[in-house]
């Protein structure tokens, strides 16, 4: 979406100015249709240099986990499950044995983010392979007081050069919260402009029932927000929900509600994924419910931890809901895995346009992204809203077949140089264009 697109569809909405077919019912919503990376998506390697063109042995998409432990709370791990979940990156939890930690993410072929590196592991870590990148203070943005924003993003900024002397290649950051509206906004732009990439939380789904993404400070308006202040050049990467907390009323999303996160935020310019959180001490002494495999109603930590506070206990109804939201993750973790190359890959400069009828929670229910990916175009669709709603798409060069990539169902059929497909509440589509 071009710079000022969210302004635009603002003003549209409030003018009502979507364009309506009396004969048809349905209107016309051009943005719909997001164009950022037209001239290369920006993303890393392994090692986290910044590249704009895919290449197959270069070209990383960071599927991660953050808060990686070795050890949940049940005895110590080796990061096997993470491996087995289709992870390929961890953030590791800071307050553990970086050295085993930095050892296991190299036994399950691993990139690991070291957080807040200190001036002895410096050395190190500059000429490690398993190096994806730095991460620098934590939600700096969340802080409103301008003398305090003032002074944590120079101290911010001092550090990140202190890092880059040991380490020129590897990008150095700060994973940052949502926080784009005043009085929080310069201080989340400065921010982004200061770190070699872009990583920011946005926790959708809190204060059931949640009707749209379109949320003040929304998914798809802080990931477009971030493509555009880098001038589209610096990797955009999302951390996304995969827990509960009762304190700010955050619920565990199904899986319809994951995979449209997910998608939502690649089509706004995401080119990386973190999920937050695997279940553990950490979690719960953060008032957070993760997501696991096996989760526990309570855990032991380790050895000398010391706990802020009371951590929550979950009842079986969590742990259910913990152990889905794991089964979930590795199913999307898997496609996107597959989809990094077409993900990874300039946007198509091939023009199309998008309609839709039915009532909708925002005036933009549909967003899409169309890649020209290694193997032919591609084109992802989400529905923001939780309303069904009838879409239209058309092609000026129309294609001749529609393959869906994740769904066994056969495509819809072109006529009249496009085709009408009902997409459900949350929904995601994926086509293949012949």
């Amino acid at each position: 979406m071009a710079s000022g697109a969210f302004a635009a569809l603002l003003a549209a909405s409030l003018a009502g100015a979507a364009a309506v077919n009396a004969d048809d019912g349905f209107r016309e919503t051009p943005q719909a249709v997001q164009t950022m990376y037209r001239d290369g998506a920006p993303h890393t390697t392994r090692q986290g240099a910044v590249r704009l063109s895919y290449g197959a042995a270069e070209s990383f998409f960071p599927i991660g986990i953050y808060n990686g432990l070795l050890d949940v709370g049940d005895g110590p791990g080796n990061f096997s499950l993470y491996a087995s979940a289709g992870f390929n990156s961890v953030f590791p939890w800071r307050d553990q044995d970086y050295a085993a930690v930095v050892e296991a993410a190299r036994a399950n072929g691993l990139q690991v983010v070291v957080r807040d590196p200190t001036d002895a592991e410096l050395p190190r870590f500059a000429n490690d392979p398993l190096v994806l990148g730095y991460e620098l203070d934590h939600e700096p943005s969340a802080h409103a007081q301008a003398e305090t924003a003032l002074w944590r993003l120079e101290a911010f900024r001092d550090r990140l050069e202190a890092v880059r002397a040991f380490d020129p290649h590897r990008p150095v950051f700060t994973v940052n919260s949502p926080s784009i509206t005043p009085p929080y906004r310069n201080s989340w732009l400065a921010y982004a402009e200061a770190g070699d990439l872009i990583c920011f939380w946005k926790y959708p789904f809190f204060n059931a029932p949640v009707r749209s993404m379109m949320q003040p400070r929304s998914l798809p308006e802080v990931a477009t927000l971030a493509a555009e202040v880098s001038h589209e050049r610096k990797p955009v990467w999302y951390v996304a929900q995969a827990f509960r907390s009762p304190i700010n009323n955050w619920f565990m999303p199904d899986e319809t509600q994951a995979r449209v996160m997910i998608y939502a935020g690649v089509v706004h310019g995401a080119t990386g994924i973190i999920w937050f959180t695997q279940d553990s001490y950490a979690s719960r002494d953060g008032r957070v419910i993760g997501a696991s495999p096996d989760p526990r109603p309570v855990y032991v930590a380790p050895s000398g931890r010391t706990r802020a506070g009371k951590p929550i206990a979950a009842a079986k109804s969590d742990l259910v809901s913990s152990r889905r939201m794991w089964r979930v993750i590795e199913r999307l973790n898997a496609e996107l895995a597959t989809l990094a190359p077409v993900i990874l890959s300039p946007t198509s400069r091939r023009d199309y346009h998008v309609a839709v009828r039915g009532r909708s929670a925002s005036p933009v229910p549909i967003r899409t992204l169309l890649k020209d990916g290694p193997e032919g175009p591609v084109l992802l669709v989400v529905n923001v809203d939780a309303d069904t709603v009838t879409a239209r798409f058309t092609f000026d060069e129309p294609p001749t077949a529609i393959e869906p990539v994740f769904d066994a169902a056969p495509g819809p059929a072109v006529a009249g140089g496009g085709w009408t497909e009902r997409i459900e509440a949350w929904g995601v589509r994926v086509y293949r264009l012949r």
